[in-house]
């Protein structure tokens, strides 16, 4: 049923306020910790993976990111302008939203489809999904990539709605019919958990597998989706809904990992004004073993106001209470009503420290106080208030990642393979936990960014058969050129989500070469003679925009001088122009490391007290670079995601955006037993804050060796089997290409020689290079170019998983007298940074790869 439009306007704007379940700062910083934060948050991957954006949840459009999106969509679920907040009440007893002065749709049903209201935008799940499909399959001669991030935006302006309302379901009134007058919980929320710094202060908790309920009682919602809400355990409807004739099972009996939020939140949690209303009035209550009378003593609550949980006999610690009190026999428990005037609920608030009742191992329930006349009194402090944030808002946080990696589960593994004469083959493979089932495939290619993006339509073709994790679907294509970027999309039925589920994979180009097809080069001069051996303060990213330094400022001595620009192509045409440099500014003492896909600056700068600092600068809206943010000390090598956060792996210091520098040793002796693991180094970071690290493994005492391992802080290690070197490049498609070590017969004797491998985390598949490297980069489509040295000779190399390994300099259009001697760095868009000598000067070079 939804929103009755007949409620009369007076009577809603006074429950407008009562209907809020956490602040709208709350609901934000709630939104941006489950998907950017929790550590088995899987957006940021599909993001980047399967759909081929750089830059993340932080992917821009009309001065917004896609994280943006979700936060507001999570803020406007609450707009009072349409009342949609009657609509965010789920009673998982009854399986009924709000009829308390008004009626509303449950928020299950809300969440999964609001479509036809006749004051508010639909943004429910079906809707959003419907959204997704254009985001990913527009196609056309005329389409842009600013139409499909449009589409993609308002996709995660729709899951900020959705999982507002599993948010809700985290705050025990929205769980009842209880149109909550005073909201003292979600005051006591707002005041300390407002902002996502304040979110990380709590654990996180793991995201949750419910029990799957029937599909029959889900109607034409999939169970998985109704379970996050309500797995049918607490109760089962026996009479149909409407008559309210449930069976009801006492939470007791139930394990809380195994219920909806729903459920949780209705079953162990009670707020100021709903305290034990299902206990009947003049109940005795007599303890085990001890022959007193303990009379409910518990104000009258009306039919509509009785909640069946918890109940006071669910609480541990009541019988030890009430031996241990002061009471007389035959006395009475009262319950403080939130508002309540009178010394009672004074004494309670500010008196000495409150007893406790917990209950189901989910921290206090309720606040317990003897008083003067020795009745026990009930109520709730910010004690309890502080127990219940701690209890629900981390499991807000799970259940919302859950929710969205649910919606972005439909994942496809996509291989192209030629087949000569502009044809060639695509291999899908299904990468989701749940099946492929009827539907629709699209084969689109995609060339080009911006306002020169392209999408074609190459194919469309049915499927009939059910495919499981891994089974794969050949097709052959006709009209294709070489390592073009294509995107497969499936939509139609993915286990039990029936016709509107959306399936995505990516197969990211890799530019072929041959005599007629190789990059062509670009002079940006000569390097500064200070630094014609610095390989580690240059920068290239997916922007094409290129960090360096400036050739104003070369006389400044190693290490107390230096100077940063970056250069910006803004006329298209990849040759260095007036106007399109800008320096990197704050003292002559700088020194510029990274840059990543924002434009932001990783570096160090020296300061007057004769320390180097982190130092990060932010473009402004003008494109130029002020004086740095500062963080703590440094030293070098660094590297910065797109995160903005910066890794010092000399220091092993994490310097994420906003906050103070991380030691990474103690975080890591804090999270791994010292006696199992010893840290020794972080060599890089991906997009979604994961570190590649060297890890000592121990056992009794003796060390079994280090290994290269991926840890994702507050989530564990991954660890790759393979021996730790001193390089180790992490990319954000679950590739790392490692500097391990490889025994190799010379001259009659076995070593054990340094040798790159590129490791794929899905697979656990190597790719052994058989060579070793000085310097090397990997970027998000499996290419890696890097440089080794023999002697005082440099070769460049570029390595891909179809071709192997190759000579650079056989792969470029070089003028006469130069060649190539070091990569620099490696782009998303197979542009390479290296440098070269050119009539004995050292140059910097900008690569492009072969026209597709």
């Amino acid at each position: 049923m939804k929103t009755s439009i007949k409620c009369l306007y007076l009577i809603a704007l006074m429950l407008a306020q009562s209907s809020r379940a956490y602040d709208i700062a709350t609901h934000r910083a709630l939104s941006n910790v489950a998907v950017r934060k929790h550590p088995e948050s899987k957006v940021a991957e599909v993001v980047i993976n399967q759909l081929g954006y750089e830059k993340g949840l932080l992917e821009e459009f009309n001065g917004t990111t896609l994280l943006a999106n979700l936060e507001q969509g999570a803020e406007d679920e609450d707009s009072y302008a349409v009342f949609r907040f009657f609509n965010h009440f789920y009673d998982p007893i009854f399986k009924s939203g709000l009829h308390d002065g008004g009626v509303g749709t449950d928020a299950l049903d809300w969440a999964w489809d609001n479509a036809g209201e006749v004051f508010n935008a639909d943004y429910g799940w079906k809707h959003t999904r419907a959204l997704y499909f254009s985001a990913v399959s527009l196609a056309g001669a005329n389409a842009t990539e600013d139409e499909a991030l449009d589409y993609l935006c308002e996709t995660f302006v729709g899951l900020g709605h959705c999982i507002h309302l599993i948010q809700d379901m985290a705050q025990p009134q929205h769980t009842r019919n209880d149109a909550h007058p005073v909201h003292p919980y979600e005051d006591f929320c707002r005041q300390h958990y407002g902002t996502p710094d304040q979110i990380l202060t709590l654990p996180f908790f793991p995201v949750p597998h419910p029990t799957i309920p029937s599909q029959s009682l889900c109607g034409d919602k999939p169970p998985e989706f109704v379970a996050f809400w309500d797995t049918f355990q607490l109760s089962v409807p026996t009479g149909g809904f409407l008559n309210r004739t449930v069976t009801v099972t006492s939470p007791l009996s139930l394990n809380p990992a195994t219920l909806g939020m729903a459920e949780i939140s209705n079953g162990y949690f009670v707020t100021d004004d709903t305290m034990f209303t299902g206990e009947l009035a003049g109940q005795v209550i007599v303890t085990d073993g001890v022959q007193k009378q303990y009379w409910i003593n518990f104000e009258t609550a009306d039919s509509t106001h009785t909640f069946p949980f918890p109940k006071l006999r669910q609480l541990s610690g009541l019988g030890t209470l009430l031996q241990a009190g002061n009471a007389a026999e035959n006395s009475a428990i009262r319950a403080i009503r939130s508002g309540e005037a009178g010394p009672l609920h004074s004494n309670l608030e500010t008196s000495g420290t409150p007893l406790a009742l917990r209950g189901a191992g989910l921290g206090i329930c309720s606040d317990v106080w003897y008083d003067d006349l020795g009745l026990l009194v009930l109520g709730l402090t910010d004690r309890a208030r502080l127990s219940h944030a701690t209890n629900l808002l981390p499991r807000a946080v799970a259940f919302s990642t859950g929710l969205v990696n649910y919606f972005f589960r439909g994942r496809l593994i996509v291989k192209y393979t030629s087949a000569g004469a502009g044809a060639g083959n695509i291999e899908v493979t299904n990468d989701s936990y749940d099946s492929i089932q009827s539907g629709t495939f699209y084969v689109i290619e995609r060339t080009g960014s911006g306002s020169t993006f392209q999408s074609r339509l190459l194919k469309t073709f049915s499927n009939s058969q059910t495919l499981q994790k891994g089974d794969k679907l050949l097709v052959a294509l006709s009209g294709v050129s070489r390592g073009e970027d294509l995107r497969v999309v499936f939509q139609g039925t993915l286990g039990t989500e029936i016709d509107i589920a959306v399936a995505v994979g990516r197969y990211c180009g890799i530019p072929q070469t041959d005599s007629s097809h190789l990059y062509t080069l670009v002079d940006f001069g000569v390097v500064p003679a200070s630094y014609t051996n610095d390989t580690a303060s240059w920068g290239l990213n997916i922007r094409n925009q290129i960090l360096g330094f400036h050739q104003s400022l070369s006389g400044f001595p190693v290490p107390t001088g230096g100077g940063g620009f970056v250069w910006t192509d803004l006329d298209g045409d990849c040759m260095p122009a007036s106007g399109e440099e800008q320096f990197v500014g704050g003292n002559p003492a700088t020194l510029v490391k990274d840059i990543n896909d924002l434009g932001v600056v990783a570096g160090t700068a020296y300061q007057p007290d004769g320390k180097v600092y982190l130092a990060k600068w932010k473009p402004m809206a003008n494109g130029q670079y002020d004086n740095p943010e500062l963080g703590g000390p440094a030293v070098g090598g660094l590297t910065i995601n797109n995160l903005n956060t910066i890794l010092d792996p000399i220091l092993g210091v994490l310097w994420e955006d906003g906050e103070t520098s991380t030691n990474l040793a103690f975080v890591f002796t804090n999270e791994f037993s010292p006696a199992s693991f010893r840290f020794e180094a972080a060599l890089d970071l991906d997009d979604r804050g994961r570190l590649l690290v060297r890890v000592t493994k121990l056992s009794n005492g003796q060390s079994l060796g280090s290994d290269f391992m991926i840890w994702t802080r507050g989530g564990g290690l991954k660890d790759t089997g393979l021996q730790g070197g001193a390089l180790g490049i992490l990319n954000n498609a679950g590739k790392a290409a490692l500097l391990t070590y490889k025994a190799k017969t010379v001259n009659g004797i076995t070593l054990n020689l340094p040798n790159v491998v590129i490791w794929d985390e899905s697979t656990g598949q190597i790719w052994d290079l058989d060579t070793s490297m000085s310097l090397f980069d990997l970027n998000d489509c499996g290419q890696l170019a890097g440089y080794s040295a023999a002697g005082s000779a440099n070769t460049p190399f570029l390595w891909d998983n179809q071709t192997g390994l190759r000579n650079l300099n056989t792969l470029v259009e070089l003028p006469p007298g130069i060649s190539l001697t070091h990569v620099l760095k490696l782009n998303c868009n197979g542009k390479i940074l290296a440098l070269g000598l050119n009539a004995g000067q050292r140059h910097v070079y900008l690569l492009s790869p072969p026209a597709q």
